[in-house]
């Protein structure tokens, strides 16, 4: 199967996340990236990651940062639009509350769902909003709304 692969390895970015089949996605990412086909170990790996929901902007993005990587020089188009994309989305991660990292590259929408923070008047009465308390003086105005929001 990899021979039929390299025959039509992707060409840009965009053109490797629409690959339609989950298996010949971490394939050809393995192939584009790495330079190499795609070992048993990362192919179980990867395939269930991309199964479960993960998202394939991120394990482009790990595949293309990896230590393995860094010794190819890869042609494929918009990748380091996505590089820049992906970094930005982490330092900012580290920044903003749960409720803003929501983006293609999170892991799933279950995942979300589970990290999720309570909201309104359940926020209130555990005294934490977007996970913070409401002494932090960043988000001492947004807690002040929420609360006069829940009183009306």
């Amino acid at each position: 199967m990899t021979s039929t692969l390299e025959a039509r390895l992707p060409q840009s970015v965009e053109e490797l996340l629409a690959l339609s089949d989950d298996s010949s996605f971490v394939e050809c990412a393995y192939l584009v990236l790495l330079g190499r086909p795609v070992d048993p170990a990362g192919r179980d790996h990867y395939l269930r990651r991309v199964i479960d929901g993960g998202s394939r902007h991120r394990i482009v993005a790990e595949l293309a940062i990896s230590d393995e990587a860094r010794y190819r020089t890869v042609h494929l188009s918009g990748l380091q639009e996505h590089l820049a994309a992906y970094r930005m989305r982490k330092r900012l991660a580290r920044f903003a509350p749960a409720f803003w990292s929501v983006d293609k590259f999170s892991e799933s929408e279950r995942d979300r769902r589970r990290r999720r923070k309570p909201a309104g008047a359940e926020a209130l009465s555990s005294g934490v909003v977007g996970g913070h308390a409401p002494g932090d003086d960043a988000h001492a105005v947004t807690f002040a709304k929420l609360r006069r929001a829940v009183k009306r």
